[in-house]
């Protein structure tokens, strides 16, 4: 990157730059999530290693890229120049000529993660003891916030932009005023549950949603969108045959066709973000301080996932921790290596500091059980062709066309659908469990 980088700072959106006639916005910018990694992944290699050097040797890199963002900025805004926005999302205007540009408003996306690279280059000079700057990029970074709450925010809490994806950042950046972060928080689990817990983020949205739910009080959600066998969604992929993650949510379509609208790569980085919630919220393996010379273990059991055994092979050697949950009990366990500080932090509060291995236990709900219950909607299920089909084999003869046509393209429950069948004496309750016994069962085998 920094060979590519030209002398006044900006980056191209692919290194090495292989795309030819591509135009100087897409040849040299500083567009949010792409270019800017000039910035944030040596900071990020600098938290995992604990090694200076990462800092050191880029510092000058990640400074002229700075400068190079000011040039796109207005009244202290970013407003113009090439952003790719939250790409590929799923949240879009219909009536879009390229639907790869999702309706999250660009600049409010390139607005918020830019304080984030100013609080990078703070944490940055301070880490390698150039006080003036460290001082100087705080002042810019304030300032910074101060203006994109102006201009985002409201009065009342509410965010300019209302999708997913405009919550999703605001609450992982930290741009909401404490004071309003529960409301924002609300609204983001408000919305992802009218969603259906689908994935409808892009690649921007995606790595900070799962942590903005379960980190503001909404674990659960987070779990049923981790979950979700329903289209957009990461169980989806792997029910059509996917054993890589796609660069688009609907790169292969329920008829098993490739999108039409191309760049349909099978095997993309980008929605694979999702194993850092993995490691770092459901495993809860957290560092505290730089290379993991102090980490945290703070699990957030996930509902559909009995047991966990995660390992990370970090800068201070081998992490493991997990969870098993059986008979009414969950059992936690950690482990990490000689000469690593530790602290286990359990959900129901409990703290303990602990050196080498460490475990747990405390009651706890099920974990495990059906896919499938009577709060599933009958959409969500025929979103997914392997289960849809299963559906059908299940309670084959029971619906008349017109009523699965119905439940097919409604918001209504698996309980509806049963209290309606009693009621017209198709089936009896009884028979409807037994059914929805079968669904789960021939899903399990697909």
């Amino acid at each position: 990157m920094r060979s590519e980088q030209s002398g006044e700072g900006e980056v191209p959106v692919v290194v090495p730059y292989v795309i030819e006639d591509a135009g100087r916005e897409m040849t040299l910018n500083t567009s949010a999530m792409w270019s800017d990694c000039i910035v944030t992944i040596p900071y990020k290699l600098y938290e995992m290693y604990g090694d200076v050097s990462f800092l050191a040797e880029n510092y000058e890199a990640m400074r002229r890229f700075v400068a190079a963002r000011e040039k796109t900025m207005e009244e202290g805004l970013i407003a113009k120049g090439f952003e790719f926005g939250d790409w590929l999302a799923m949240e879009v205007d219909p009536l879009l000529e390229r639907a790869e540009f999702a309706s999250t408003d660009k600049y409010l996306i390139a607005n918020f993660l830019h304080v984030n690279v100013l609080d990078i280059m703070a944490k940055t000079a301070k880490v390698l003891e150039k006080g003036e700057d460290a001082a100087r990029y705080q002042r810019e970074r304030d300032k910074m916030l101060a203006r994109v709450q102006k201009e985002y925010i409201t009065e009342g809490g509410r965010l300019a932009s209302e999708t997913v994806t405009a919550h999703a950042l605001a609450l992982y950046f930290h741009i909401v005023p404490e004071k309003f972060r529960a409301k924002v928080a609300a609204s983001l689990n408000e919305r992802v549950r009218r969603h259906g817990c689908r994935v409808v983020t892009g690649f921007i949205g995606t790595p900070c949603l799962l942590f903005a739910l379960a980190d503001n009080g909404y674990p659960e959600t987070a779990g049923k969108v981790l979950m979700n066998i329903g289209s957009p969604g990461w169980l989806y992929e792997a029910d059509m045959g996917a054993t890589t993650i796609w660069e688009r949510w609907n790169t292969i379509l329920p008829d098993g066709t490739p999108n039409p609208d191309g760049m349909n790569s099978c095997d993309h980085y980008a929605y694979g973000s999702v194993m850092e919630y993995f490691y770092r919220r459901i495993a809860g393996i957290e560092p505290i301080a730089p290379g993991f010379r102090s980490v945290r273990i703070s699990p957030v059991p996930c509902k559909g996932l009995a047991r966990v055994n995660a390992s990370f092979e970090s800068a201070s050697g081998l992490i493991r921790a997990g969870y098993e949950q059986k008979d009414g009990k969950i059992v936690f366990f950690a482990e990490v290596p000689e000469g690593v500080a530790a602290e286990f932090v359990s959900p129901d509060g409990r703290k303990a500091g602990f050196c080498g291995s460490f475990s747990y236990s405390c009651p706890w709900e099920e974990l495990g059980g059906p896919v499938f219950t009577i709060e599933s909607t009958v959409r969500e299920i025929f979103s997914n062709p392997v289960a849809g089909r299963a559906f059908e084999q299940a309670f084959e003869g029971v619906f008349h066309p017109m009523e699965l046509h119905y439940l097919k393209n409604s918001a209504e429950r698996l309980a509806f659908a049963r209290q309606y069948l009693i009621s017209k004496n198709k089936l009896s309750g009884e028979a409807f469990d037994e059914r929805l016994a079968l669904l789960n069962k021939l899903y399990s085998e697909r």
